[in-house]
């Protein structure tokens, strides 16, 4: 009878980002009875694919698990598992950042546990041909990806005595395949366990088993006392072997060749559609991609350009780009997470350049065809599409952060982006506003603006749309000219009457700014009108309709001070953007009232300014 090879791969990551208070609950709910139970049953063989930030968590704070796992390593019961350190989603990776992420996972892992793995996590089970090559130049020898992307006829070699193996211009690499959702219940026996896989393979005897748990599904599956009665009962049946994935690669002799589509990954879907149908993952994307060329091409000082990639890789953790369950606060605070580490790394080597005067360039960004343009200052960086006219992206540089909303909004009609222009009457306009809702039947947010001028010498872009309002159709141009300086930006608005009756209605600007903290005790919002001070509650909507000369926003948590100024006194309108009673960014729209008659226009301008403390020049000031 043949025998039957049993790989269990138990997978521990790090949640941390999101979930800190959690990572020591899980290690003393899960973690520490599973490395008890492995190390009194030495027949219990298992692989371990541990992600690079939960090492460094485990290495830090919990020594004694370290020890325990590098016990197991050395008397070969337990085998660690590499791949990219900081769980990154290899595909969307450049060659050389895949190849760094991995050595750099396996050079950890070699100085924890005493053993280079030989074997690589694929997170996500994302997978394209060309990671063969990467691997291979890492000196794996294996991967594991899941069982859904296979084949049926690959499906059944992998279940079968022949372990299956890709190839890529003349590199090969072993996979194993692997089943998440056969956990066994406790009243499963190893026999029954093991005959459900005869059914999923279609043959009579499945001779290839390896199964994904995670940390809570094996301590309950230990607690109940299935696992030790599975460890009973291969005792008794000599044909079925508990093993790790080296062990069981090793007493191979032939292999079966298959082919995995490029793009694939765990739930059948292409990597890349998912991030594609995703516009703020795919902005991170974009913006990512980006900055590694930039680190890449980086020369001078090696110590800055090692800092820079460390940073990069930071921000190339898999759930800022692709995680389903992630609420919008948990998407807002892990990719503002990821724009830090970019921004991080981009300062880095603008530090190694030695280059910090204003450029303004023109590119397409986001892959789409497109024109995004692009104004970086000592002060800040501001993306501007010509979908909308509006910045999509504001970074304060001095401090690493994106301003800009990085997750999808309740009742969001339009992207929340800042210098959104629309033309709205009356009634609507306050209905909306003071119930808390987004603008109906707005003109130009989604528009594609065209491009009437660009000058770099003089820092100015100029935009143009045209559109229809209202019941009448009246038709509307609204021409926006951007000024950039070192520490502004001045948005000029030229409003043209083409029909043929009076316009009426209220012209709007709405800003969006994500502040760096939920807690609103770290936010100042302070609105001047007719030279008195007025103090706007963050959490609630605050409305003023006339004689707005000024608003000021201070995010104390960063000592970053945004202060907007109409060219004439205007209107404003305040509202939270919330999340379960959680706000965790700020709507600003100023408004006019305008009145034009046919064929005329009329003039608006918005000045937004952008400060950072001067606490280490007065530092600086007070030691000399």
């Amino acid at each position: 009878m043949e025998n039957t090879s049993v790989c269990f791969v138990l997978r521990i990551d790090s949640d941390g980002i999101i979930h800190d208070s959690d990572e020591e609950t899980q290690y003393q709910n899960n973690l520490k009875n599973i490395l008890s139970f492995f190390y009194s049953h030495p027949e219990c063989n298992f692989t371990i694919a541990i992600s690079g930030r939960k090492a460094d968590w485990l290495g830090r704070k919990h020594t004694e698990a370290i020890d325990i796992i590098a016990e197991l390593v050395s008397r070969k019961q337990i085998e660690i598992v590499g791949g990219g350190y900081y769980d990154p989603i290899l595909p969307l990776l450049l060659p050389v950042d895949r190849v760094g992420q991995i050595e750099m996972l396996t050079t950890a892992l070699r100085k924890l546990f005493g053993k280079k793995p030989r074997g690589a996590w694929l997170t996500s089970s994302a997978w394209d041909s060309s990671l063969i090559t990467s691997l291979c130049t890492c000196g794996m020898d294996y991967a594991f990806l899941d069982m859904q992307l296979l084949s049926a006829e690959d499906k059944t070699a992998a279940l079968s005595s022949k372990p299956i193996i890709v190839e890529e211009y003349g590199k090969t690499i072993n996979i194993l395949a692997l089943t998440g959702n056969m956990i066994p219940s406790k009243s499963d026996s190893a026999e029954s366990y093991l005959s459900s896989f005869n059914r999923l393979s279609g043959t009579k005897k499945a001779t290839t088993i390896s199964t994904l748990f995670m940390p809570d599904q094996l301590s309950a599956l230990i607690k109940n006392g299935w696992i030790e009665k599975f460890l009973t009962e291969t005792k008794v049946d000599n044909t079925i072997s508990l093993c790790t994935a080296s062990q069981y690669l090793k007493n191979c002799r032939s292999f079966t060749r298959a082919f995995i589509p490029p793009g694939s990954s765990k739930n059948n879907r292409p990597v890349k559609e998912i991030i594609a149908r995703n516009p703020e993952a795919f902005r991170l994307y974009s913006r990512m991609i980006q900055i590694s060329n930039e680190v890449n091409q980086c020369r001078g000082d090696k110590a800055r350009k090692k800092a820079a990639r460390d940073e990069l890789w930071k921000a190339q953790e898999r759930s800022a780009y692709w995680n389903e369950n992630l609420t919008p606060l948990e998407q807002q605070k892990i990719r503002q997470h990821a724009y830090n580490h970019l921004l991080l790394a981009e300062k880095l080597i603008k530090e190694v350049s030695l280059r910090n005067d204003t450029l303004l360039a023109s590119f397409d960004l986001d892959m789409d065809g497109n024109q995004e343009y692009m104004c970086r200052t000592p002060v800040y960086n501001s993306f501007l599409a010509s979908e909308g006219g509006a910045v999509f992206e504001l970074d304060a540089r001095e401090c690493c952060r994106n301003y800009t909303i990085s997750s999808e909004c309740e009742n969001g009609l339009y992207p929340k982006k800042i210098f959104i222009d629309f033309f709205a009457d009356k009634n609507s306009f306050f209905e909306q506003y003071q119930n808390g809702k987004p603008l109906l039947n707005t003109v130009f947010p989604e528009l594609s603006y065209k491009e009437t001028g660009f000058s770099r010498a003089k820092q100015e872009l100029f935009l143009e749309a045209e559109g229809t309002y209202g019941k009448k159709r009246q038709e509307v141009r609204l021409r926006k000219k951007y000024v950039f300086s070192d520490n502004s930006i001045q948005v000029q608005y030229i409003i043209q009457n083409k029909s043929q009756d009076y316009l009426r209605c209220y012209f709007a600007v709405e800003s969006n700014l994500a502040l760096t903290d939920f807690d609103i005790k770290n936010r100042c919002i302070e609105v001047i009108s007719a030279d008195t001070s007025i103090a706007s509650c963050t959490d609630q909507i605050f409305i003023h309709q006339h004689d707005v000369s000024c608003c000021q926003i201070t995010d104390s948590k960063t000592s970053t001070v945004f202060t907007f100024e109409p060219n004439e006194n205007a209107g404003i309108c305040i509202q939270p953007i919330s999340f379960e009673k959680t706000t965790y960014a700020t709507c600003f729209t100023f408004y006019w009232k305008l009145e034009i008659p046919a064929g005329y226009e009329t003039e608006k301008t918005l000045f937004l300014n952008i400060k950072q403390s001067s606490k280490k020049a007065l530092a600086t000031k007070k030691r000399t």
